[in-house]
């Protein structure tokens, strides 16, 4: 992946460097909102339900603008464009193991943001 796709995103969603990989990210991030929204909204009732849903789904973009590059890169793959791990790893050029390993840290990230590990789990 280029430098570019390793960037943050801004609070709407889009890249900050504006790259074309970093566009394409930013988009595939937003075309799943809906679905991880509607995932954690299952966990308090309505008006807290919805509250909580859009606070966690703002942690889980921050806690995915701080993983390092490589494992955000193969989380993104796994979770967002739904790659196989084999795909993963022939994609970026790494060991099987080693996109298991991001994926586990990603999403060990993405709970402890949330939530759901206590610190130092990962």
């Amino acid at each position: 992946m280029s430098a570019g796709a390793d960037s943050a995103l801004t609070k709407d969603g889009s890249p900050v460097d504006g790259t074309c990989e970093s566009l394409s990210i930013a988009r595939m991030i937003r075309q799943h909102h809906a679905s991880l929204l509607c995932f954690l909204r299952r966990r308090l009732s309505s008006a807290e339900r919805e509250i909580q849903a859009r606070q966690d789904v703002e942690l889980v973009y921050r806690a995915i603008e701080e993983m390092p590059p490589k494992c955000r890169q193969v989380f993104l793959l796994s979770r967002v464009r739904k790659m196989t791990h084999p795909e993963i790893a022939r994609h970026c050029g790494i060991s099987l193991q080693a996109v298991e390993k991001h994926i586990s840290r990603g999403l060990a990230i993405c709970a402890q943001k949330v939530g759901g590990l206590p610190r130092g789990t990962s």
